[in-house]
């Protein structure tokens, strides 16, 4: 049942913009603030324990609901189980929030095209059009990870509750400025160490779905750059794998429009890939 429910939760996803604004507030800040005033920092117990306690304590209460809901009534406890799925495949849906800047750029919305870059970049885009598209193209990937491919992902290893250990990782690291900054530094590892095996597994989706021979060739030729942490080390690889499955330089002309959405189209038909190998692997797995 994994790989159907991670279909289906993708394909809701995809489908249902009406959702986003219900994912798209600040569940961790408060999730942070309840325990802290519940357990305070957490002091004494080094920076990596709490990081673990603060994941682990929602991952518990699920798997308990999951796995009593599920012995009472299968249907009932498959159902939400896929709703789990779909909240962790947020908190905006990939192919919305990528697709919002090159439709931006069709308008000639300066500023609307700026606030989608800045969604999908997750910092500050630069001025000129023509260099904030080409890092528009580079981030593209990297949001795919992070909203689609990676809770799809442990949703398929270890079903609802992989697909929310990678929100509530990606969540809290991503919220943790007001933290302990060696805590953050950990919080970063655990999500490295989670993102290792769908990185590559959407390096190969890319690859398979672009240029493929300059895609596996820029992976095979691939080192890891000294000093550079797991984290940063594949979120080069992703996006060099990207650059080379697109291979397309942005026009000055257009602001980068014709490569904007040629990374947007990349992205749709890995994302179609997803879909159909979780939907082959479902039907295998119930047929079976």
């Amino acid at each position: 049942m994994h790989p159907l429910l991670a279909a289906v939760a993708l394909l809701i996803d995809r489908l249902s913009p009406g959702l986003d604004p219900l994912r798209d507030r600040s569940y961790a800040v408060r999730y942070l603030a309840l325990m802290r005033e519940q357990f305070g920092a957490l002091a004494g117990w080094g920076p990596l324990l709490p990081v673990l306690f603060l994941i682990a304590v929602p991952v518990v209460i699920a798997t308990f609901l999951l796995y009593a809901l599920h012995s009472w009534s299968p249907w009932l406890g498959s159902a939400l189980g896929l709703v789990v799925v779909v909240l962790a495949l947020g908190p905006v849906g990939a192919l919305r929030l990528v697709e919002a800047y090159p439709e931006s750029l069709e308008r000639d919305d300066d500023a609307a095209a700026t606030i989608a870059a800045r969604k999908a970049i997750g910092a500050e885009p630069l001025p000129v059009a023509v260099e904030r598209s080409r890092a528009f193209a580079r981030a593209v990937p990297q949001a795919l990870l992070d909203r689609a491919a990676a809770p799809a992902f442990w949703a398929l290893v270890a079903g609802p509750i992989g697909a929310l250990l990678w929100r509530l990782a990606a969540e809290l690291y991503r919220h943790w400025g007001a933290g302990d900054a060696a805590q953050r530094i950990e919080a970063r590892r655990v999500v490295a160490v989670l993102a290792w095996l769908p990185t590559r597994a959407l390096c190969l989706s890319l690859a398979a779905m672009g240029r493929s021979e300059e895609a596996f060739a820029e992976w095979r030729g691939f080192r890891v750059a000294e000093g550079s942490d797991l984290g940063a080390a594949d979120a080069e690889l992703l996006a060099r794998v990207a650059h080379a499955a697109l291979r397309v330089e942005p026009d000055e002309e257009d602001g980068g429009l014709h490569l904007a959405w040629s990374a947007v189209a990349l992205s749709e038909r890995a994302w179609l890939s997803w879909v159909a190998m979780l939907l082959v692997l479902g039907c295998v797995a119930v047929l079976a």
